[in-house]
């Protein structure tokens, strides 16, 4: 009974960390509240951050399937060397993070 109890609290933990993070809903109910904005905010400074790179005309599903085979790309070629799933999935998400430091390194150059 006890595990029960523990697994329903970390499913509804998990549930309001992802709604408060993908959804920007506030509180511990199981909706927002009425007078909350319905912007998703994760999605909005996603954007932003984006348009800050340069990558304004970027689709964002575009920018997700890019990190996506760089990582599965990294992943399997770490897999090939390595032998193993850990090591593989370190560097699966190690390659991913190139895309993003090269955004990023766009995004500081960019700047006055």
């Amino acid at each position: 009974m006890t595990g029960v109890l523990a697994a329903a609290l970390a499913a509804y933990g998990t549930f309001l960390l992802f709604t408060s993070l993908a959804l920007g809903w506030r509180g511990l109910g199981p909706g927002p509240r009425a007078d909350a904005p319905r912007r998703p905010r994760l999605l909005h400074r996603t954007r932003e951050w984006m348009t800050q790179a340069g990558l304004g005309r970027v689709a964002l599903g575009e920018f997700v399937v890019v990190l996506a085979v760089v990582f599965v790309l990294g992943a399997a070629i770490a897999l090939v060397l390595f032998g193993g799933p850990v090591p593989a999935l370190v560097t699966g998400i190690f390659a991913a993070s190139f895309p993003l430091a090269a955004y990023r390194q766009r995004r500081t150059s960019a700047a006055p």
